[in-house]
């Protein structure tokens, strides 16, 4: 019960496993079965390439209290921007797990702008666990519009999470 919703997906997530061709073509009629074989059991390939969540390996992992890498979520996923409104608005950045990481966002549109764009967040039990961040319109655009926001933990440079904001444009008519 301590757990997030996030923590829970990552457990969950983290516990999957790939499929055997024996698996994961049981139960198909037989020419099904055959083409799905010909298909996934050939030469070294020896999966699908789909997987199963295993849950009692995620829940044996819950109860072991299992250490989080660095997980991200964002107090709103969603923001609005209207017409003659500030072009600004903050949005808060926690990491809920328990280890440090740098976090980047990454915009996909020269118009808008987060500031700071790279940051660093403690493990949850420290005071650095969250920053706020200012997400703001370089210009108010002319029409309605809709901007992504990527924010990414990143562990020795590699991605570990991410969570995704979503920032709206709508003209007062």
């Amino acid at each position: 019960p301590k757990l997030s919703q996030k923590a829970i997906k990552f457990l969950l997530t983290n516990s999957a496993r790939p499929l055997s061709c024996d698996q994961y073509c049981h139960g198909l009629e037989n020419s099904l079965n055959e083409t799905c074989r010909s298909l996934c059991c050939v030469d070294t390939l020896r999966s699908c390439g789909k997987l199963a969540l295993d849950v009692g390996r995620a829940v044996t992992a819950a109860n072991l209290a299992t250490t989080l890498p660095p997980l991200l979520e964002l107090d709103t996923h969603y923001t609005l921007f209207l017409r003659d409104e500030d072009l600004k608005k903050t949005v808060s950045v926690t990491n809920i797990g328990d280890e440090n990481t740098k976090v980047v966002a990454r915009t996909f549109d020269e118009n808008i702008e987060v500031i700071p764009a790279e940051f660093y967040l403690a493990q949850k039990t420290s005071e650095r666990h969250q920053q706020d961040v200012v997400i703001s319109l370089r210009k108010e655009p002319y029409r309605r519009q809709t901007y992504k926001v990527d924010f990414v933990a990143l562990r020795d440079g590699q991605a570990i999470d991410r969570t995704d904001l979503y920032v709206e444009y709508i003209p007062k008519k």
